[in-house]
């Protein structure tokens, strides 16, 4: 699945052109992320290796 949102407020439109988010089919997860900034140049984000709901040992973050 594909969703490309298009920013309609002028203040997200000076730093977005588009947001292009693609979707596993069988899981629903993000699969990659592209956005198009003002100037035209591209951001790509590639999520693989993904785990869902994974247990984290206590300690791992510290509050401040």
């Amino acid at each position: 699945y594909k969703v490309i949102l298009i920013p309609q407020q002028r203040r997200i439109k000076q730093m977005a052109e588009s947001i292009e988010v693609v979707f596993d089919r069988p899981t629903h997860l993000i699969k990659s992320v592209q956005m198009v900034d003002d100037s035209g140049d591209t951001t790509f984000i590639r999520f693989s290796e993904c785990e869902v709901n994974k247990e984290l040992p206590d300690g791992i973050f510290r509050l401040n």
